[in-house]
């Protein structure tokens, strides 16, 4: 049984490489009733001005194409690959104008040639995703480079976390910290978690890395990622932990605010509903501004609402709700 030919995973390559299937055929058989307008203007076909320009220029530097592919045996090699398909990406890769798109491999996971070869010759039922045309970026040994326009966001290994989808930008930092196996690395903005995976995964899965974000949304994105990345070697603070740390954070403003020169009257306010980041915060630092000549002042001596009963100057404190 015959098996399928190769088809470029992005759409507009895909369309464009069918599209030049059919003007060589029709070319070769001296047949007309085929041009590049009905072929990629027609109402089925997404982003026609873009498949309309692929294919316009993959055909005008079709003699290069031709004789690039022809010389690097792509065809021989990858026996699946359509013609125009190799032309196309061809194309891509030598005259696009686009930038590739990357994906980096999670070795958390499985190793580069582990992808490469899954890329190469996906088992079944996924063969339509087969990538005749991946290649390794030439500074960063675990990212992988795709035709521009490839859109992975479905692909099998990045659903199952083996690919990751990240900038070479991105990718970048954890190859300049050269983390080693062992090291407690100490990540502290770590959301949305792509670096804070790719660090873990450049130490094998050995050592601590704790990663830290301010931002409460951000730190449960972080924590998706940690988990769909499998890296277990990654610590995220408790919610308990973030509020703490953010409450001795208020408690250091706020002596700070107190040694303000010529300062006359501090007003603390928050929008939290916790005790430690209201009464137990101004609880703190009382001491502080009683040494400096401070004292609990009542601006709303009507309002009903109180801090927590047992709190230092809680019967001072005024909260809305």
């Amino acid at each position: 049984m015959p098996q399928k030919p190769w088809w470029p995973s992005s759409v507009i390559d895909r369309q464009a490489a069918l599209a030049v299937t059919r003007l060589l055929a029709a070319s070769a058989h001296g047949r007309g009733g085929a041009s590049i307008k009905s072929l990629t203007l027609a109402p089925h076909v997404e982003h026609k001005k873009a498949t309309f320009a692929v294919v316009c220029e993959t055909l005008k530097c079709l003699p290069a194409i031709r004789a690039a592919v022809a010389g690097a045996g792509l065809l021989e090699a990858h026996p699946r690959l359509a013609p125009a398909a190799a032309y196309v990406l061809a194309y891509e890769v030598m005259f696009g104008q686009g930038c590739a798109a990357r994906a980096r491999v999670n070795l958390l996971r499985g190793s580069v040639a582990d992808a490469l070869a899954w890329l190469s010759a996906p088992p079944a039922p996924h063969e339509h995703w087969a990538h005749a045309v991946v290649r390794l970026d030439e500074l960063l040994p675990d990212v992988l480079l795709f035709p521009a326009g490839t859109d992975l966001h479905d692909h099998p290994l990045v659903l199952d976390g083996r690919l990751i989808l990240q900038s070479k930008a991105s990718c970048m930092p954890a190859h300049a910290l050269r983390p080693e196996p062992g090291w407690t690395v100490l990540d502290a903005c770590a959301a949305p978690g792509n670096k804070t995976t790719h660090i873990a995964a450049l130490m094998g899965g050995i050592g601590r890395v704790l990663a830290f974000d301010k931002d409460a949304r951000r730190l449960k994105r972080l924590r998706g990622a940690v988990a769909a990345a499998g890296a277990t070697t990654i610590g995220a603070p408790t919610e308990a932990a973030r509020l703490e740390a953010l409450a001795r954070f208020q408690e250091r403003a706020l002596r700070q605010a107190l040694s303000a020169p010529a300062l006359q009257r501090l007003v603390y306010s928050t929008c939290s509903v916790h005790e430690r980041e209201n009464e137990a915060v101004v609880a703190a630092v009382l001491p502080d501004a009683t040494t400096r000549g401070f004292r609990l002042a009542d601006p709303f001596p009507g309002w009903p609402r109180r801090g927590r009963p047992g709190v230092p100057g809680a019967e001072r404190l005024d909260t809305p709700t």
